[in-house]
């Protein structure tokens, strides 16, 4: 049976404190980590360093974001690789991004996040999109078909191709 000894509790415990240090001090040294790079913008172009290093954008390089606002809150369209067109659509509020859509210089642009197109940009110009609902397509489908039937029967009534006729019935007495 073997024998411990009093302070090795105490001994765990100061490896970890040693572990624990050394993890603060490499996650504070490394840029990523740093706060400093969570806070800094160094091209002032209202997209932090840390997002820019993320998303491939050059944190030197202020002309690589474009600034929209949209219902009063401010979003980014951000160039990742340099070809000035801008390729990420950035919530500043809650730091999420997706890609946008290139179509021959428009850019759709889906702000919600529920994969549908929202917006374009073109020419420092943005425009909603009046996203249809599918559902309500059926209905006007429908609606469509049920008035062109109706037209038709009216038009052969009033051509005469179609027509009431009143039988007369002779009652004998």
């Amino acid at each position: 049976m073997q024998k411990r000894h009093k302070n090795s509790k105490y001994n765990r415990l100061k490896y970890i404190l040693v572990i624990l240090l050394l993890c603060i001090i490499f996650i504070e040294s490394y840029p990523v980590f740093s706060n400093e790079m969570n806070n800094s913008d160094t091209d002032s172009d209202g997209l932090n360093d840390l997002y820019e290093k993320i998303l491939g954008s050059d944190f030197n390089d202020s002309s690589d974001v474009i600034d929209v606002s949209i219902s009063d809150s401010d979003y980014l369209l951000v160039d990742t690789n340099s070809d000035n067109t801008s390729d990420v659509f950035f919530d500043t509020s809650f730091n999420r991004y997706n890609t946008i859509e290139n179509v021959d210089g428009v850019l759709y642009i889906d702000s919600n996040f529920d994969d549908k197109w929202d917006y374009t940009y073109y020419k420092n110009n943005l425009k909603p999109i009046e996203n249809f609902d599918s559902n309500y397509t059926w209905v006007i489908i429908i609606a469509g078909i049920i008035i062109s039937i109706i037209i038709v029967i009216i038009i052969l009534f009033k051509t005469g191709i179609l027509y009431f006729y009143e039988e007369e019935y002779i009652v004998e007495e």
